[in-house]
């Protein structure tokens, strides 16, 4: 299990992270007794300490005002990976000039 961030505050979309690496997109997230809370959909802020949302997964029975200050975690995903890369439909690659 890593580390992942603390929780900042609830929103109506789920649960606002500080990280120092952001992990992909859909990346799920568990608390420290390794029960699901959700997945995260959106990252956003700074580059060096960007912030992440973190839907709730359907099942997830706590309340998540009761997750603030907590810390979250991930299991051995990949980190960093995020948007870079990603192939954008519709989208081709330059040609190498002579």
């Amino acid at each position: 299990m890593q580390r992942l961030g603390r929780v900042s505050h609830a929103t109506k979309r789920g649960l606002v992270l500080r990280v120092e690496e952001a992990p992909r997109e859909g990346t799920l997230v568990y608390d420290e007794a390794r029960r699901r809370v959700g997945g995260v959909i959106d990252i956003f802020g700074p580059t060096g300490m960007p912030y992440i949302c973190v839907r709730p997964a359907a099942g997830v029975k706590v309340n998540l005002t009761s997750l603030v200050g907590k810390e979250l975690y991930i299991m051995g995903e990949e980190r960093g990976a995020g948007r870079k890369g990603a192939k954008v439909p519709g989208m081709r690659k330059r040609k190498a000039r002579a």
